[in-house]
């Protein structure tokens, strides 16, 4: 066995389609809950669903992913993203972070010093507000610049 086998076994687990990525059983994966309950209530449900798993192939019921799906939405209509947490409505506001859509400052395969992860496909993103004096990617994280790439649906 790699040193990489080692240290990733999940990761090769799923290539060698021995597992399921996370997301496809959480396809299988029922949960009960309707879009009215509360947002501390789906989080609850969210949480036992994962502590207490059980796999079905009836895909007619409500699944863990529409729960995640349901909870995303929820945290956009009332955005706690970055730690500003300003909770506006990103449907249709900008928040105090004035970052309206995510932009691609670069992309690459990265050769960095993590000899395991080498290389790996690295998206740097613009737009962040926090001026961290000891940012190393100021000059792209911080002006706002790049492509916007839309969601694959």
């Amino acid at each position: 066995m790699t040193e990489i086998h080692r240290l990733l076994p999940g990761y090769f687990d799923i290539l060698t389609e021995k597992k399921m990525p996370s997301y496809v059983q959480s396809k299988h994966q029922p949960v009960s809950f309707e879009k009215t309950d509360e947002l501390k209530v789906l989080w609850e449900k969210h949480d036992e669903s994962l502590l207490n798993p059980s796999f079905e192939d009836d895909f007619s019921s409500k699944s863990l992913l529409d729960l995640k799906v349901e909870i995303a939405h929820r945290l956009f209509k009332k955005c706690c993203f970055c730690e500003h947490r300003c909770e506006v409505n990103r449907e249709n506001q900008t928040g105090r972070c004035n970052v309206k859509q995510s932009l691609i400052a670069s992309e690459f395969l990265h050769f960095g010093e993590e000899d395991v992860l080498v290389p790996s496909y690295t998206i740097f993103f613009s737009g962040c507000t926090f001026r961290c004096v000891f940012c190393q990617n100021w000059d792209i994280s911080q002006h706002k610049k790049g492509e916007y790439s839309p969601p694959v649906s």
